[in-house]
């Protein structure tokens, strides 16, 4: 299986340098893109557990609906990324990137959002008590309602 990864993750890297940015729904768990500069890449309802992206350059990537339990996002670049609806159950935000990212209706139990940058980022509900925002940086974010964030949304 981890063989079968690595080939689909050289694959992904080989599309997305030829322009390709639509990665939904696959299925990439375990994966390693440490260091990998996928800017606006969509990765919505992507199984992506305890996937590496540490260091990675995910500027304005969607994860809509994606599967991210245990994934590691520690020092990667996020920025106004799209996780709503992302199951990022312990998964590792630390030192990330989060500036402008949109939450909403995103499941973080004991996610890790230590010395995170989560500046004007947008949560479609109170933090949970269960992540750890040790040092994170919360300046400008914004927390609405689910049902109302929607409603501003239009969906």
């Amino acid at each position: 299986m981890a063989k079968d990864i690595k080939v689909r993750v050289k694959e992904v890297l080989k599309q997305y340098a030829k322009g390709e940015r639509n990665f939904e729904n696959k299925y990439l768990s375990g994966a390693n893109f440490r260091k990998a500069k996928l800017r606006d890449i969509d990765f919505d309802g992507a199984m992506l557990s305890r996937a590496n992206f540490s260091g990675a350059d995910l500027r304005g990537a969607t994860f809509r609906d994606a599967h991210l339990m245990y994934a590691d996002f520690s020092n990667a670049n996020l920025e106004g990324a799209d996780l709503s609806g992302a199951h990022l159950e312990r998964a590792n935000f630390e030192n990330a990137n989060l500036d402008g990212a949109d939450f909403d209706d995103a499941i973080v139990e004991h996610a890790n959002f230590t010395n995170a940058s989560l500046r004007k980022a947008m949560f479609g509900a109170d933090l949970v008590e269960t992540a750890n925002y040790t040092g994170a940086d919360f300046t400008g974010a914004v927390f609405i309602p689910n049902g109302v964030l929607k409603k501003l949304k239009g969906e």
